[in-house]
């Protein structure tokens, strides 16, 4: 049976009973689905414009109005090919190339880092050899790097490259180059090639891929490029993709291929962008939460997803290249560093290299706030961790118009003194949803004006009559299915709506950050007003507005000069161990030493929690 996705054109042939995001899946089309598949979430909406599919579930009854379903709506998750059909997948449920933040806002770890990269290069003019002589190949190719000043005693070597080394000898005059690291001789080169050594290191986040092409004889990025994170379509959350993995014949496999496949098709660009030889890329460092690297290093994730939520290692790994399937130099080293414990992984060790944890003596505290938020606050050599499970509202997966930061995307919000709002939209076009920072921007200001209770309640209209200005008073809206409401803007296909179940996510994913923070606080034995420096990492923490932050809670109350903005702190972070020898010793010493704060077992959680989803009450 045939499927033809609109308005990207593309078909597909399946068998009868495919699932249509299964269908769109095999055509290379990918449709935004947070909650995997199970019909939670209601984002996988699609029109169907001819054809038969399956009577719509029960789950489908429940996510989608009757006057949707009269128009064709379905969720693709749920409806199965009966036959051949057109199916046009509306803006909003379409994954698109998203607002990812590739760099920082910080210097290479805000400071000085020595150039020390593990690989090096050594051009040499190697001893022809004659009958007099008569010394094996490598026997004068080590002697030659020996009056270099390298140590080749106990070097090693691939059988492949020694199968290569009399031809390529004597086809280049004797003058090559070999590639060091660590004792072992990776390569030798044609004629002298010591001005080309190249490094890359990657960021897997869960919403987003980010790569930098490093040139390790400088220390500086030579390009950087990312993508979203195909793995999202099993799942927007790591709990969802674990499942998947776990639950699912060759789940791993593709969890893991799909983590791959994304990092080639970025090495892909950098080499195009900057015209650098990917052969020429001889080291990777990686980074990424602790679900992030059992998946892509395809470890068996099953304990690492139940309790007591066990990793299969904590130490830094280092795979060849070619063993991962990654499209650089065959016989390059990828070094995944370390993680601490739990779900607190290689991405918040990559952020405390890079911000100075665990040598700063100011008492300072680093969040990454996202899906899996990390905490982590640090005095001097006392640094403590923890995660917690803030879910996926901050990328609009539970939020009813939400979604990621996409075009269309409202990505700011503001209400002026006469009650006009002000929202600014990705790409400047129509908006077609809510973009995490825009979700924290419209309940911050709800808040301020009243529409919002620091208890969550939204008031009813009648409630706010002669309280706030008519224009203001006219977007409060109430309806039998999402009951009060706030219209936002007006959208392609209907008003914008925030919902009081909307609210309800915000109040639930900013509860659980909060209550992380004040546990580790109370576990360090300090209080919120001697923090002297907030720092907001990640991609969601940069383009979120301080005020947005402090309004509704989500930080503790400071002064704004005290909270900073580093950006990826996380690929610093990696771009630091990639160039220095030095940060790798370090990134390994700071996993090792900080605390991890356990939230699953502290006794006062809950209690945390449920006083962190209050609001804090607007300043007057």
């Amino acid at each position: 049976m045939r499927v033809r996705f609109l308005p990207m054109d593309v078909t597909v042939q399946v068998d009868e009973g495919t699932t249509l995001v299964e269908a769109a899946r095999r055509a290379g089309v990918e449709i935004d689905s947070p909650c995997a598949g199970r019909g939670r979430c209601g984002k996988c909406r699609v029109i169907v414009r001819e054809g038969r599919l399956s009577e719509p579930t029960e789950l489908e009854r429940k996510q989608l109005p009757p006057k949707l379903l009269e128009r064709g709506f379905r969720l693709a998750c749920q409806a199965k090919v009966e036959g051949d059909c057109v199916i046009f997948i509306p803006a909003a449920s379409r994954v698109e190339e998203g607002k990812i933040l590739t760099g920082s806002l910080i210097k290479l770890g805000e400071g000085q880092v020595k150039l020390s990269p593990l690989v090096r290069k050594r051009f040499i003019r190697v001893e022809e050899q004659t009958l007099k002589t008569q010394s094996a190949d490598l026997t004068v190719l080590k002697e030659a790097l020996k009056a270099r000043g390298e140590e080749v005693d106990r070097l090693r070597f691939d059988i492949d490259l020694i199968r290569k080394l009399p031809e390529l000898l004597r086809s280049s005059g004797f003058e090559v180059t070999a590639v060091l690291r660590d004792g072992e001789l990776l390569d030798v080169e044609l004629g002298n090639t010591e001005n080309r050594l190249y490094g890359l290191a990657i960021d897997i986040g869960t919403t987003t891929v980010v790569g930098s092409l490093v040139n390790l004889l400088t220390g500086e990025e030579v390009a950087v490029a990312s993508e979203m994170n195909p793995q999202a379509a099993y799942g927007a959350d790591v709990i969802s993709r674990l499942t998947h993995a776990i639950q699912t014949d060759e789940g791993l496999e593709e969890l893991s291929e799909r983590a791959v496949e994304v990092i080639n098709r970025i090495i892909d660009e950098l080499v195009l962008s900057s015209g650098v030889d990917r052969e020429s890329i001889y080291d990777v460092t990686v980074v990424g939460n602790s679900a992030m690297h059992h998946l892509f290093l395809k470890i068996p994730p099953h304990h690492l997803a139940t309790l007591p939520y066990v990793p299969a290692v904590s130490d830094p790994v280092d795979v060849p290249a070619w063993r991962l399937g990654i499209d650089v130099h065959p016989r390059a080293n990828v070094h995944y560093l370390p993680n601490v414990a739990g779900f607190v992984g290689a991405d918040t060790v990559g952020v405390m290299i890079a911000t100075g944890f665990g040598r700063d003596p100011r008492l300072r505290m680093a969040i990454d706030i996202g899906t899996n938020g990390e905490i982590v606050l640090g005095r001097g050599e006392e640094v403590m961790v923890c995660s917690t499970a803030a879910g996926p509202a901050f990328e609009g997966a539970t939020i009813r118009h939400g979604m990621r930061a996409a075009p269309g995307a409202i990505e700011s919000f503001r209400i002026g003194e006469d009650g006009e709002v002000e929202v600014r939209v990705i790409g400047d076009g129509k908006p077609i949803g809510i973009c995490g920072t825009g979700l924290f921007d419209i309940v911050a200001e709800l808040l301020r004006v009243g529409i919002i209770e620091s208890s969550g309640r939204m008031r009813r209209r009648e409630e706010l009559e002669g309280r706030i200005p008519r224009p203001l008073l006219e977007r409060v809206v109430e309806d039998e299915e999402f009951g009060v409401g706030f219209v936002v803007a007006e959208g392609e296909e209907g008003p914008i709506l925030l919902t009081q179940a909307d609210v309800r996510q915000v109040q639930l994913a900013k509860g659980a950050i909060r209550a992380g923070i004040e546990i580790v606080m109370e576990e360090m034995g300090v209080k919120a007003e001697e923090i002297e420096e907030l720092l907001l990492a990640g991609a969601f923490g940069s383009y979120l507005r301080k005020e947005s932050a402090l309004g509704i809670g989500i930080i503790p109350p400071m002064p704004e000069e005290r909270i900073r903005f580093v950006g990826n702190a996380a690929i610093v972070g990696a771009r630091m161990a990639l160039i220095s020898r030095e940060m790798r010793e370090e990134a390994r010493r700071v996993a090792k030493t900080a605390r991890y704060v356990p939230l699953a077992t502290n006794p006062d959680f809950q209690m945390r929690f449920a006083e962190a989803m209050l609001f804090p009450e607007p300043a007057t």
